[in-house]
């Protein structure tokens, strides 16, 4: 599933922003709609009778009626985007497929007056896609569809039918608007450096105005944007027009929207943002108990032992930023070590004097590598280059340097370009394999160790295990529907993927031998309760740990689950219904595990009504 990570911003505000020095031109005015308690929202908007809100959570659409209070079920398999029809009767929205983890466009029918569902839901493209946008007259549905070389903008009819591809990109497409006459389209495009149109029966894209990076684009005259990551945290937007206009205003800091759920009349955009507590933890085999590793801190996650199982590593946030803090395993002796930058995926080197870690820079720009020395509380970049960034990274088995997978952004007609480096901690980085050229249509894959990448390439994923320094890929046989790259055993003989089920469940592991010859699936009793993350095996390699909930229950329990096929011995149980998030990391002996634990959210909707801003940009 092609999916793409949209900037935004989560924490709330008040509800009227007042003007400050750093604001310029007129102000939007900003309101509270609702809130709705468990709820982690996707995303809003109003439907055109400006009474009803519709609203996402998970995999659900929902209708919510603010006299009331309360909220009716649409529809499941939501699966990212929706738009819906200028005459409130209908929602085009993704839908993930039970093919390969890849979305399709489905429309359901919907009461004008209520948003209840009036109908089934019926899949409209043929073509796997995202992304839809209903046009002016409500007839076409615009979406991003899916070419294995980027995104082309393709058009079909609001009630399925032949498609139309109306341009093509090489990179992403993350949101599409409408002009108000609907002869133009406005893809958003990764890389572009414009608002770009595009010509509704098809045409050469054209830039309209300079936005590198829009969040929204209203009627088509008015794109909406983050100066940058730390404007956004703090409740700062900038808005450009075609006009020449610029400026920016506030809103409650860490609201957000979604530019795909901007209706084709708007003058108003509903925002959203969640609340929830999140903190690092660790459950002891020895007695199933589970204690927060940081309390004090608002955020904490991401724990990681090291490699003598004396110490934990996590990524935490203080009143001065996020950083990253080291303690002993039993919480005494942390320290903190303030960073420049977000810190993800951390990793120790293997004698545990260093930790490396991707940077995610604020504003936002190219991920790099950095180590951080424990000792003198510096980081060192190792890994670095104009315009790629890291996606992944793994330790040499001697700690002298890391192995790095790169992107390359698409430039013009060439698509994004992926290559594996190493980059040791003294001296210069080299490339080692330029997967490009070998793997032309590359849809998506990871490091699974220093030495291996586990990818998968071509519109029906096909799986290879390809060594980073050269050599010849092995062909993995056909699986499941893996959502994450597989977990890899201790002797390095086995390979392990969670699989989702049509349901959209993960009830299964697929067991893979590493040389490729071989593939048998567990089945099990339980949902797997998160899907971020590669499940660990056991220091012996015959178990693997998990985290998951059986059908009618409301806790997770952790679950050891042998690789000879026999039942799976609950290890523990979750004292809340907290859910988990991000990796599981096991202790060295395999006692104890570390984890990230989400609790339950608190969504707020807010409308931004942007009346002031058009009123004067209408009159320049």
């Amino acid at each position: 599933m092609q999916k793409h990570q949209r900037s935004g911003l989560l924490a709330i505000g008040a509800l009227l922003i007042a003007s400050v020095s750093r604001a310029q031109g007129p102000q939007p005015t900003v309101r509270e709609v609702a809130t709705l308690p468990g709820a982690q929202v996707g995303g809003a908007v109003r439907m055109p009778n400006g009474r009803i809100v519709i609203y996402t959570t998970g995999n659900r659409i929902l209708a919510y009626d603010p006299a009331t209070k309360q909220s009716t079920l649409i529809v499941t398999g939501f699966d990212g985007e929706l738009s819906i029809s200028p005459a409130g009767d209908r929602i085009a929205y993704s839908r993930l497929s039970d093919e390969e983890n890849t979305d399709r466009i489905w429309s359901v029918p919907i009461d004008p007056t209520t948003g209840a569902a009036t109908g089934p839901g019926q899949r409209i493209s043929l073509s796997f896609g995202d992304t839809p946008s209903f046009s002016p007259d409500g007839k076409i549905v615009a979406f991003a569809k899916y070419t294995g070389k980027g995104n082309a903008l393709a058009v079909v009819a609001s009630t399925g039918g032949p498609e139309r591809i109306a341009a093509s990109f090489p990179a992403g497409i993350f949101s599409i608007s409408w002009s108000r006459d609907g002869k133009w389209i406005f893809p958003e495009v990764s890389g572009a450096g414009s608002v770009l149109r595009v010509p509704v029966e098809g045409g050469t894209p054209e830039p309209v105005f300079p936005v590198a990076r829009r969040v929204g684009l209203v009627e088509g005259t008015l794109a909406l944007y983050g100066p940058d990551e730390d404007a956004q945290r703090a409740g700062r937007l900038a808005y450009a027009a075609v006009s020449g206009a610029r400026g920016e205003f506030r809103v409650p800091p860490g609201a957000r929207w979604r530019g795909d759920f901007v209706g084709v009349k708007s003058t108003s955009i509903l925002l959203t943002a969640v609340t929830r507590p999140e903190w690092a933890h660790i459950l002891s085999w020895a007695d199933g108990k589970v204690r927060v590793l940081r309390p004090e801190s608002p955020k904490s996650r991401g724990p990681a032992w090291s490699p003598d199982g004396r110490r934990i590593a996590m990524h935490d946030s203080t009143d001065a930023g996020w950083g990253i803090t080291v303690m002993n395993a039993d919480g005494s002796g942390a320290r903190h070590y303030p960073v420049k930058a977000f810190p993800i995926f951390m990793r120790w080197s293997p004698k545990g004097e260093l930790l490396g870690y991707g940077l995610e820079p604020r504003p936002a720009g190219p991920r790099e590598i950095g180590i951080l020395d424990l000792r003198s509380g510096k980081t060192q970049i190792v890994s670095s280059s104009p315009g790629a960034s890291a996606l992944d990274f793994r330790w040499k088995p001697d700690g002298g340097s890391v192995v790095v997978f790169k992107t390359f952004p698409a430039i013009g007609d060439k698509p994004p370009v992926r290559q594996v480096f190493q980059a040791p901690l003294a001296g210069s980085e080299r490339m080692l394999r330029d997967l490009s050229g070998e793997f032309p249509e590359l849809t998506r894959g990871g490091l699974i160790s220093a030495d291996l990448l586990a990818l998968g390439n071509g519109p029906n994923l096909e799986r290879f295990l390809v060594p980073t320094a050269g050599g010849a890929p092995i062909k993995l046989p056909r699986g499941g529907n893996w959502v994450q790259e597989p977990g890899v055993s201790p002797n390095g003989n086995w390979l392990a993927a969670l699989s989702r089920g049509s349901d959209g469940r993960i009830t299964s592991i697929d067991l893979v031998a590493a040389r490729g010859d071989s593939i048998r699936t567990l089945q099990l009793p339980f949902a797997v309760d998160n899907a971020t993350f590669r499940p660990p095996f056991s220091p012996d390699g015959r178990h693997l740990v998990l985290f998951g909930k059986r059908p009618g229950e409301d806790v997770s329990k952790v679950y050891s689950v042998p690789l000879d096929g026999s039942a799976p011995r609950v290890l523990a149980t979750l004292p809340t219904t907290n859910t988990i998030a991000g990796r599981l990391d096991l202790s060295p002996d395999g006692m104890s595990v570390v984890f990230t634990s989400l609790g339950l959210p608190t969504g707020k909707i807010y409308e931004l009504d942007l009346t002031p801003i058009l009123q004067v940009i209408g009159k320049q």
